[in-house]
């Protein structure tokens, strides 16, 4: 479990510095070869690969999180009908 909050962290600072990285593109701080601002284009390219970004931290956390739950039941012998309903489905 502490290296799935390990690893949730790890991406929450990548996705941080990309943001900021966007951040800093859409404020004109970055420049193309030529020197001129990126194209709104690209921009708006760059914004949906954020949530391309967001919902792959969310998909990975919950997936390694029921790995864990699953984990921690063959590991301690759980029975089906221990856990709870929520569980169960």
């Amino acid at each position: 479990m502490h290296e799935l909050k390990h690893d949730f962290a790890s991406r929450c600072l990548e996705i941080k510095n990309y943001l900021n990285f966007v951040s800093s593109i859409e404020a004109g701080e970055i420049y193309n070869k030529n020197g001129k601002s990126l194209d709104n284009q690209i921009i708006k390219v760059l914004k949906a690969n954020m949530f391309l970004l967001l919902y792959n931290l969310v998909e990975s956390t919950v997936d390694r999180a029921i790995d864990c739950l699953l984990i921690q039941i063959c590991n301690n012998n759980i029975k089906y009908e221990s856990i709870v309903d929520e569980l169960q489905l």
